[in-house]
């Protein structure tokens, strides 16, 4: 028997720790979590305000989103369900009740991961008579695990000030103060990617009105802009979205029919629910009309960068996308941004789906990524009697692996469609070489794991999310951060970049950046003018200089940059010379492996470029 001196099972500090370090992936995913609870609460408005002040950081201020809150104007709580929705694992939806809640660890869980302060008011007889309680992790360090009494409190002065015509007969507002762990930390770089993934996780809540998402920007007690969220949905099929004109106000695709996937009811541990796939693709035709009217690929366009960002299945429950999972195409494979693949499940099959409690993924889903039934059969075993043994073995496991076998017959069919419809000329990528830079980060990788350590390996690549901020502290151009969020979306380690120096002889520079290693073209070289922008830039500045004589001189400056390296060589004397000989070798070593990955990785995707 245990007694008040007994050593307790865990340390409360210790496991909330654990808690943050095991929690949510990034600050979308968090507010998500209170989103939800504003959904389940029958809440038509959802605001969400950053806070925004100027820091002093090191020599230098700069703007800091400071706190977050979110206000809604749903049910609102009594005093004893806002206890529990305090509590870790005691929320109220624990007995399968439907709906996107469901685990009891949303709210405190979600708010620990970016902060060390939560607050929470609620109220349902208007705003004056809002209910309080908060949590604070300084306070659970000290060994303080009780769950607040919540007790009349005005509303937080900060919210108050900016907010109060917002306020209706019922609502809950949590508030999020010691952002210690918030990524990125600026307002347009939350705001641009909170706008494009919470527009997409509740594309349909938007879409059908259910609810309107706003975010807020504060900046020194006054709001300075407001942006109401439209659905991005990854299958192009509704309108009006976010996605860019044309297609901001009609459908990019139409629905796949070729390979119909009907809705099919599974089963797991005595829950049954329904599992609804929809597929779309690129209108057969649209891309060659396209590059022939605009002389650029569709993939090249604003509207295909944004369809190359919602690449991948967009896993869905009960409406709320889960995760978009790019593990089912290829980046540097055009086609793939060219069709949309949704799967959508009811809250029973969150076991059979592997539902973890932060609701930010399905797990079972990613198994399916490369698996191929063969590699796990018996010797003779056909794939009906595999299909069998897995029955008994691991029921509910076939259900699972009859749809993505389905899933994987249904996208080679759409691949094979695109390919034939597919546009000429140069590939449907960003035309700034995502090919060369996913072939060369592959060859890097074999060279890292070989024993040949580079220095931009050293350091883990940035969340797109936090480029904004290293451009801003490294003085990237803002042209180039585009390009660059590709990158990194892409987990490439190269990028290219154009900068302009009159005063370098050079005509490239090299940058290591936060893991990435970065080739920068200097514009103000003849090199680019005469090889490099008649090669790679659409809208050439030498545009009255037909297309047969920019290859015939961009030709001549290929042969005249390697005579210029046999020169520097034949006017180097010495050691010095002994050197450069060295080093064209190493070099030459290098390219040869990279271009052995070129071979494959042309070859494998049957890609023009």
């Amino acid at each position: 028997m245990s007694t008040t001196d007994s050593p307790r099972i865990f340390d409360a500090a210790l496991v909330v720790k654990a808690l943050r370090d095991s929690g949510y992936k990034d600050a979308y995913h968090a507010l998500a979590e209170l989103i939800d609870n504003s959904i389940q609460a029958k809440a038509t408005k959802v605001r969400v305000y950053l806070f925004s002040q100027n820091l002093k950081l090191q020599q230098r201020a700069s703007e800091r989103i400071t706190s977050i809150a979110v206000l809604d104007n749903g049910e609102g709580m009594t005093k004893e369900v806002l206890i529990k929705a305090i509590k870790f694992g005691d929320g109220t939806r624990l007995n399968g009740e439907k709906g996107l809640g469901k685990f009891g660890m949303g709210l405190p869980a979600s708010s620990i991961s970016q902060c060390e302060e939560m607050e929470v008011w609620s109220w349902q007889e208007g705003v004056d008579n809002a209910l309080y309680t908060n949590l604070s992790l300084a306070a659970i360090k000290n060994g303080d695990v009780f769950v607040p009494e919540p007790i009349k409190k005005a509303i937080s002065e900060t919210v108050s000030k900016v907010a109060s015509s917002c306020f209706q007969r019922t609502g809950t507002l949590v508030m999020w103060t010691k952002l210690d762990r918030l990524t990125p930390k600026r307002f347009d770089a939350l705001s641009t990617n909170l706008e494009f993934v919470i527009g997409r996780m509740y594309r349909k809540q938007i879409f059908a009105g259910q609810v309107e998402i706003s975010v807020h920007d504060v900046f020194e007690g006054v709001e300075r802009r407001q942006i109401t969220i439209r659905a991005n949905d990854p299958l192009y099929l509704m309108a009006p979205t976010a996605t860019p004109a044309p297609f901001d106000s009609k459908p990019m695709f139409v629905e796949y029919k070729d390979f119909p996937l009907p809705e099919r009811t599974m089963s797991f541990n005595g829950k049954t629910g329904k599992v609804k796939v929809k597929v779309s693709h690129i209108p057969a035709g649209f891309r060659k009309k396209y590059q022939a009217e605009n002389r650029i690929p569709a993939g090249a366009s604003d509207f295909g960068k944004h369809a190359a960002k919602n690449l991948g299945i967009s896993i869905c429950r009960e409406g709320r996308e889960l995760r978009l999972d790019a593990g089912f195409g290829d980046p540097s494979d055009p086609r793939d941004r060219f069709w949309g693949l949704e799967i959508d499940f009811e809250e029973k099959l969150d076991e059979l789906f592997e539902v973890p409690t932060n609701k930010q993924d399905a797990l079972a889903v990613a198994k399916f990524h490369s698996w191929n039934w063969k590699d796990e059969a018996l010797s003779e075993e056909t794939q009906s009697s595999f299909l069998d043994r897995i029955k008994e073995e691991t029921p509910g496991r076939e259900q699972l692996i009859k749809l993505f076998d389905d899933i994987d017959t249904c996208l080679n069919s759409i691949r094979n469609s695109l390919k034939i419809d597919g546009a000429s000329g140069k590939s449907e990528g960003d035309g700034r070489g995502d090919n060369a830079e996913a072939i060369a980060t592959k060859a890097a990788e074999n060279r890292e794991n070989a024993g040949n350590a580079g220095e931009s390996f050293k350091d883990e690549l940035p969340p797109p999310e936090a480029l904004e901020e290293v451009g801003e502290e490294e003085g990237i151009p803002a042209e180039a951060m585009d390009h660059l969020k590709d990158v990194v979306l892409r987990q490439n380690r190269f990028g290219i970049e154009i900068g302009h120096n009159p005063e370098a002889q050079s005509f490239f520079q090299v940058r290591i950046s936060r893991g990435l290693l970065i080739v920068v073209i200097n514009s103000a070289h003849p090199f680019y003018s005469e090889m490099w922008e008649p090669m790679f830039v659409v809208d050439s500045t030498n545009s009255a200089i037909s297309d047969e004589e920019k290859i015939k001189r961009a030709e001549i400056a290929f042969k005249l940059t390697l005579l210029a390296w046999a020169r520097l060589e034949d006017e180097t004397k010495g050691s010095a010379g002994a050197g450069m000989r060295l080093v064209r070798s190493d070099w030459g070593r290098i390219l040869r492996e990279f271009l052995q990955d070129l071979n494959g990785s042309v070859g494998s995707q049957s890609i023009d470029v």
